[in-house]
């Protein structure tokens, strides 16, 4: 039943999309380290860092959401996704509820998801451009 599914997803086109948006997602750090390693070799790290953290929650969504991918492939990422996003999610779904922005007693809802989404991207990419600065710092 599962191969089913995924097979008909992969005929919809839907899985090619989620594919192609979660490979711009993930190739965003290594081109602004790239760019950063050029432009401003003493901030590299704290702009990688930055970079990743601002993608890093809807990039373990997306990873996780291949998990309907036929075979073990699909077994794998999805799990690796699971994993990752059970840590980077919290943060933003934690803030949103102690700021009220939501009701801690229903299910999340869309317009709930991007304010999480967010939050996340500035939590995170708080937290890695800080590590990145101090490997800058380390490194100089």
């Amino acid at each position: 039943m599962r191969l089913a599914v995924s097979q008909r997803r992969l005929r919809d086109g839907r899985c090619e999309v989620l594919l192609a948006g979660l490979s711009l997602l993930l190739l965003l750090p290594l081109v602004v380290h790239l760019i950063a390693k050029r432009a401003h070799s003493s901030r590299t790290w704290a702009l990688t860092g930055l970079s990743f953290g601002l993608v890093i929650s809807p990039a373990s969504l997306g990873l996780y959401a291949l998990y309907g991918l036929p075979h073990y492939v699909g077994l794998m990422l999805g799990i690796l996704g699971l994993m990752s996003w059970l840590i980077h999610g919290v943060p933003g779904f934690e803030i949103i509820t102690a700021l009220g922005l939501r009701d801690a007693g229903t299910v999340v809802n869309d317009q709930e998801h991007v304010m999480i989404e967010v939050i996340n991207g500035l939590f995170w990419g708080i937290i890695y451009g800080t590590l990145g600065r101090f490997l800058d710092f380390v490194q100089s």
